[in-house]
Formats: structure tokens, sequence, C-alpha cells
């Protein structure tokens, strides 16, 4: 008689199955959360490269027009928010938030494209501060905003700007033909990218100086 022996078929426990599911979900969370990890740094060196390029674009756009500041003899351009004309002027700061007390214009005649009135501004367009610019052929004063053209775009976040005047005239913020001091022109700006902490915001100045010099 011939007798099959038995044999006991090992299988995995309840506790097994749980604790190898409790590690692979681990792991799994793990590698998802470093993956995410790695796209959302990404985006954010590729925003911050975005705005570090935009921004360098604007200031070396706005200080090869500021360079060329020519001497207005009229005053037609180079006056204040008031009206108040400054004949013999070269630079007129303009938009002062009450507030602060801070200027967030430059207005300027420009020989570099042929003595136009140009005013580089910062303007609050449906929530957001936007950098612009506004010309006029005609050497006067444009009123006009909505002839404005917008320097920076919506991606970026222009926390504040400033703009001033190393100068002698009156309480700096105009200069005059006849200043002794040769006018230099700084802008302060803060900026940052949209929906980050306040702490990643950069704050950037840069110095201009007129070509034509005033001083000799």
């Amino acid at each position: 008689m011939f007798q099959v022996s038995g044999f006991k078929n090992k299988g995995f426990t309840l506790i097994e199955v749980i604790v190898s599911m409790a590690v692979f979900l681990l792991v799994a969370g793990m590698a998802v959360s470093i993956f995410i990890s790695i796209v959302t740094q990404q985006r954010r060196i590729l925003s911050e490269q975005q705005l570090i390029n935009q921004i360098s674009y604007v200031l070396e756009y706005m200080s090869k027009a500021l360079r060329m500041a020519a001497i207005d003899e009229n005053g037609d351009c180079v006056q204040n928010d008031f009206g108040d004309k400054y004949e013999g002027g070269t630079y007129v700061l303009t938009r002062q938030n009450i507030g602060s007390g801070l200027y967030r214009g430059i207005r300027f005649k420009d020989a570099s494209a042929g003595g136009i009135c140009h005013e580089f501004f910062l303007h609050l367009v449906d929530g957001k501060n936007i950098l612009k610019e506004i010309k006029s052929s005609d050497g006067l004063i444009d009123p006009n905003i909505s002839h404005a053209v917008a320097l920076t775009s919506g991606k970026i976040q222009i926390n504040s700007i400033e703009f001033r005047i190393n100068g002698e005239s009156g309480l700096n913020y105009y200069v005059l033909e006849q200043d002794s001091t040769q006018p230099r022109i700084t802008i302060f700006m803060e900026v940052q990218i949209p929906g980050l902490p306040e702490q990643t915001a950069k704050k950037i100045q840069t110095t201009v100086s007129q070509r034509n010099l005033n001083a000799q």
C-alpha cells in the first residue's frame, strides 16, 4: 500500500500582508514626495530665472534711455505732477506715493529717440503693479495713461519701486542744467515671484549717470 505523505503549504499571514503593504506604501509615498519636491524646485528655479531675465532687461532698457536724457530748455516735458515746469531741466520725479513719500516715476527728454518726452512709472493694474513707459513724440507730456506700454508682465510681482535723484536742486526731485553736481538716477526695486513668501523677494538697485555732462 502506498502512503502519500502530507505536506504543509505555508502562506502569508494577515499581519505580514499588512506590514508588507505598509512598507510598500511608505516607500511609494516617499518616492512621490521626492518627485513632487524636485518638480516644484525646478519650477521655482525656472520662475526665478524668468524673473531675473525680465528685470535685467527692463533695468538695462531704462538705464540706456536715462543716460541719454537731454536738457529741456522750455520745460515742456520736465514737469512735475502739478504741471510746474523746470526750464533747463534734465530729470523730474513723478507719481509720488502720498503715504510713503516715494516717487514711483521719472520723466525726461530722451535724446536717443529724437527728443521725445519719456516717462517710466509704476502703474497698478487689476491689483498688480506693472512697470510702464509712456512716450510723446511731440516733446510734450502725454497725460493719456491708455497710451502707456507695459515693460513687465504679471508673471513677476513688483512690491515697490523708487526713483531717486542725487543732484542738488530743491527737494531733490528734479535736476537743472546749472546744478554743480552731475545728476545720477538711482532705481530701487523689490520684486518676487507671485505666490511665494515675501522672504523670497529680491531687492535690486542700480545707478545711472547722464551721458552728456552738466557739471564740468
